[in-house]
């Protein structure tokens, strides 16, 4: 996992608390939905958590959303 923005234990600890929510319940909460589209802030370290929220969805296989969080976070995009 190559990460620029947070730690690996950060990201492991992340995806873990995100077990119990499904990408649905997720993508309900206005806070979750609004960050990711770039409308709104979550904490102090947003591309950390704009990082963290990327290796989740990219667990889950949800690829769209993956696309949508770098389009909003460019500073995620690894180049090749």
């Amino acid at each position: 996992m190559t990460l620029k923005y947070t730690t690996p234990e950060a990201v492991k600890a992340f995806t873990q608390r995100m077990e119990e929510f499904s990408t649905q319940e997720m993508l309900e909460d206005p806070n979750v939905g609004a960050f990711i589209s770039g409308k709104a802030t979550i904490g102090k370290n947003q591309l950390g958590i704009a990082e963290a929220f990327l290796h989740l969805f990219e667990q889950r296989e949800d690829y769209e959303i993956c696309s949508k969080l770098i389009r909003t976070f460019p500073e995620l995009q690894v180049s090749p």
